[in-house]
């Protein structure tokens, strides 16, 4: 069995919906028309036969605990937890990460309460197997809703610098405060637009800025 990156899949999904986009609009989409990627039209062009459904209790199996979001691979439906708020497109994100990546029947905690989808080692038992389905799932969330090509676009675009160094003095010009830790660098960054007058990044790419935040860091664009 062919092992597939969750990566490359997320890059061949977004070049899918880019060219179905091209069909609908009978001409290439810009930037503004491309993000934030919309995950419900994501599902309604790529997966016809799938549904999402929304339930204000969305439990684990046989407890009372809620989750964020879950596929069912029998029905071809994405359940989501009515009360996500911000956090929907990274969860319906996460779940076309195992749908696309084909983790069907994957298992999930039943046995203690809420859990993040960002935090793959609060699941019990610590299934290495389940760990890494969920960190693949993680993996290409991020790359499909914050491509590294737009990110370093959108990065450079707003801070006038492939990558910035914390010590450096263009991070002086645009942070205007001292950080000794890439961490805190990147939560501010995530947030503001230096010098133009963008979105932020968090903003433009449609995720919470400690989505953003940890995308930074991971793509080694804030150190």
């Amino acid at each position: 069995m062919q092992i597939v990156s969750p990566r490359a899949e997320a890059r061949s999904k977004l070049l899918e919906l880019y060219h179905k986009l091209t069909e609908e609009l009978g001409r290439k989409p810009d930037d503004s028309e491309f993000f934030p990627i919309n995950v419900d039209k994501l599902v309604r062009l790529l997966l016809p036969d799938w549904k999402m459904i929304e339930k204000p209790d969305l439990l684990h199996r046989d407890v009372s605990s809620p989750i964020l979001g879950k596929a069912d691979f029998d029905q071809k439906v994405i359940y989501l937890n009515a009360e996500l708020g911000p956090r929907r497109r990274y969860t319906v994100a996460h779940e076309l990460g195992h749908i696309f990546l084909e983790h069907g029947g994957c298992q999930r905690r039943m046995d203690v309460g809420p859990r993040s989808v960002l935090r793959p080692d609060q699941l019990e038992p610590p299934d290495p197997t389940h760990v890494k389905r969920e960190k693949d799932a993680n993996t290409f969330a991020a790359e499909l809703l914050m491509p590294e090509k737009a990110m370093l676009r959108g990065f450079r675009k707003r801070f006038e610098v492939d990558k910035l160094w914390i010590r450096s003095a263009q991070a002086q010009l645009v942070l205007r405060a001292t950080y000794n830790r890439a961490e805190d660098a990147a939560a501010h960054l995530a947030g503001i637009s230096y010098p133009h007058n963008e979105p932020s990044l968090a903003d433009y790419f449609g995720v919470s800025p400690s989505a953003m935040r940890i995308r930074l860091l991971e793509l080694g664009l804030v150190h």
